[in-house]
């Protein structure tokens, strides 16, 4: 077990490692009081001293670490790193380029699932949605090259499975794997876009996000809001720990304020499941 522990400590370099091996490389010396104990401890500084690529030697009343063999040093760094500089995008090039996935963020694939009952132009080409939804209950995309007139984003799994039964079938319904970016916009065409999400300030900030990208957004509240409100609201420790974003903070959106002011004032918020109750 230990020697496997060894391995992959060996065979992993995250930012912080390159970017101390990388400049060491054009300075060639350094204090070893101006090194951080994370890297004099490591297993490649320890690889590197004994191989004496690197060696240390007294200086004034400590001591520095000097490049002693610098190609050894410049082949060793190379075989490390793989071009470490190109951009990092996903988990395989970080394995490529530091031998270790979870060494950097990176971009995380979207997943978005579809409902409706139409055909409809998704990455340009033309999908039957409505055999997808009946038959196997929603469309999975990893992009977002969409071309259709009304559009429902709905924020929970179970709500997106269910829907139509509140917005009719002339919607395409949106859940998406994560929370939405502005890159999710970009090749999204509509004419009509609803937000349909809890009524909370989590809800209320993606809303503004949203609409930040497409500003004729709206997020949806039903006639009977109040009463529903009143009558299934959920009050919960968890909310109190909710945060109000400067964007919902700041907001003229009329509806925004209305639930804003409500949840702030009740210490409660409606999930979005309730608006089925009764359907």
């Amino acid at each position: 077990m230990q020697c496997m522990v060894r391995e992959t400590e060996i065979n992993s370099m995250n930012i912080t490692q390159h970017k101390f091996y990388t400049e060491f490389l054009k300075i060639e010396e350094i204090n070893a009081s101006s090194i951080p104990k994370s890297i004099l401890n490591s297993v490649f500084f320890k690889q590197l001293i004994n191989s004496q690529i690197i060696i240390d030697i007294k200086s004034g009343k400590g001591r520095k670490f000097l490049i002693n063999k610098k190609d050894s040093y410049s082949k060793w760094l190379s075989s490390q790193t793989n071009d470490f500089e190109s951009e990092i995008i996903t988990k395989s090039d970080s394995i490529e380029k530091l031998r270790n996935s979870k060494a950097v963020k990176t971009n995380q694939i979207p997943f978005y699932f579809l409902r409706g009952f139409e055909n409809v132009l998704i990455n340009n080409h033309n999908i039957n949605l409505g055999f997808s939804t009946e038959n196997f209950g929603a469309f999975l995309s990893n992009s977002l090259n969409l071309n259709f007139d009304n559009v429902c984003i709905v924020e929970n799994k179970e709500s997106f499975l269910k829907s139509e039964k509140i917005f009719g079938s002339d919607y395409i319904f949106i859940h998406k794997y994560g929370r939405w970016s502005h890159k999710d916009f970009l090749k999204l065409e509509c004419k009509k876009l609803i937000v349909f999400s809890d009524y909370d300030l989590v809800g209320l900030n993606e809303y503004l996000e949203i609409k930040n990208q497409i500003d004729f957004a709206e997020f949806y509240l039903p006639d009977n809001f109040n009463e529903l409100f009143e009558k299934y609201a959920y009050n919960s420790n968890k909310q109190i720990n909710q945060t109000t974003s400067e964007k919902v903070k700041n907001s003229d959106d009329k509806i925004v304020n209305k639930v804003k002011d409500l949840v702030l004032k009740t210490n409660r918020f409606l999930e979005q499941e309730a608006l089925f109750l009764g359907l």
